[in-house]
């Protein structure tokens, strides 16, 4: 870690163009001074605060922990946990605590001001470690249904933005995009990424982390803006401070993504960048790299409409990639392959990242 004093704004004179969002989860209940530390020891204000919530966690918690998250001049990312199954959510069986939820958001939204948020709910639905996943049946009925309650009550996109955000590597035998909610209940794309270490053979690079997740999302959601919900690496197994720089040129240079929102815990690993005296070395050298741009309030996010990925990245968008042949339902590259029938294309094309075999679309 390395602790610097660092005014105004980073140079971007040895940086690519394309501008990034930061965000960071912070660890501490009064999180604003925290989240504003981090701004002007690393060099450059986070745009995004990633925070969590559940139902009955009560109005005094749901408004300190977004308004901590204001104060420090971002706009919160928050991620609903209904411990419940995707089933059950979507049999409307929880609608009562999530109108409760609801109306603590619509309270702090009320403050005015600007304020607003995005919510991504039930988050990594693609792993077997929450109550909700690994039901790609009804997963998107219960995404639907808790967008619906607050469009119900009156929150639109001018105050609220959804964020759809599986894990980056899904549990046998289910694809990320069959829990896909379709684009009309989708503003955004997230994700979970974790470079969990230990020994050197288990370290994962960011592109091992993050490059195969990004092109299947891109099959399904290719005109929608991206941000890593949740990401962070271990120190054990190899260079965690050249791994972090990685990070921000992946997300400089990948078509749809504006930013990343870093899980400043010490958990299952020590993710930390920041133990709010000092930064890691390599978040500050990146951000002297790269052009780290503030938004608060992010005004051009809330406006009534879809989000407009061109304005959101400064970046070309993807090439549309070509229609896929209406048969085989499996592409060449596997047939002959013993996977069960019907196994969805996402999966697959997660089994052979870091292969030579022809993926079902081209990059």
């Amino acid at each position: 870690m390395v602790a610097l004093l660092i005014v105004g704004t980073p140079s971007a004179a040895l940086a690519q163009d394309e501008p990034i969002h930061i965000g960071i989860y912070s660890d501490e209940w009064e999180a604003a001074l925290d989240i504003r530390n981090l701004g002007v020891v690393g060099g450059a204000k986070a745009t995004f605060g990633g925070t969590f919530h559940k139902p009955g966690e009560g109005l005094a918690n749901t408004l300190h922990i977004l308004e901590q998250v204001w104060q420090a001049e971002a706009t919160p990312v928050a991620n609903l946990e209904i411990f419940s199954s995707s089933a059950t959510i979507a049999s409307g069986f929880r609608d009562g605590s999530i109108q409760e939820w609801a109306g603590n958001v619509q309270a702090w939204l009320d403050r005015g001001e600007g304020r607003s948020l995005l919510i991504a709910p039930l988050a990594e639905m693609n792993g077997d470690w929450v109550p909700w996943g690994m039901d790609p049946e009804t997963y998107p009925d219960a995404f639907r249904r808790i967008v619906t309650i607050f469009r119900d009550m009156g929150m639109d996109e001018t105050q609220v933005r959804w964020i759809w955000a599986p894990n980056s590597e899904s549990t046998w035998p289910l694809a990320m995009t069959s829990f896909w909610p379709g684009s009309d209940y989708v503003d955004a794309v997230g994700f979970s990424a974790y470079n969990l270490g230990g020994d050197p053979e288990d370290w994962r690079s960011v592109s091992e982390s993050l490059h195969l997740a990004s092109q299947v999302l891109r099959t399904v959601a290719r005109d929608k803006p991206f941000l890593i919900t949740q990401i962070g690496s271990s120190p054990e197994g190899g260079e965690k401070d050249e791994w972090i720089s990685d990070m921000f040129d992946f997300v400089a240079e990948d078509p749809n993504m504006i930013g990343f929102v870093y899980f400043n815990f010490d958990k299952e690993a020590n993710w930390k960048v920041w133990d709010g005296f000092a930064a890691a070395p390599g978040w500050v050298e990146a951000i002297e790299r790269h052009d780290v741009v503030h938004s608060w309030p992010l005004t051009e996010w809330f406006k009534p409409g879809p989000l407009d990925l061109d304005s959101l990245t400064g970046r070309d968008r993807p090439e549309p990639r070509p229609e896929r042949p209406p048969e085989p339902a499996v592409e060449p590259a596997f047939r002959g392959r013993d996977f069960p029938p019907g196994t969805h294309v996402g999966y697959l094309l997660e089994v052979f990242v870091g292969s030579d075999r022809p993926g079902p679309f081209p990059e």
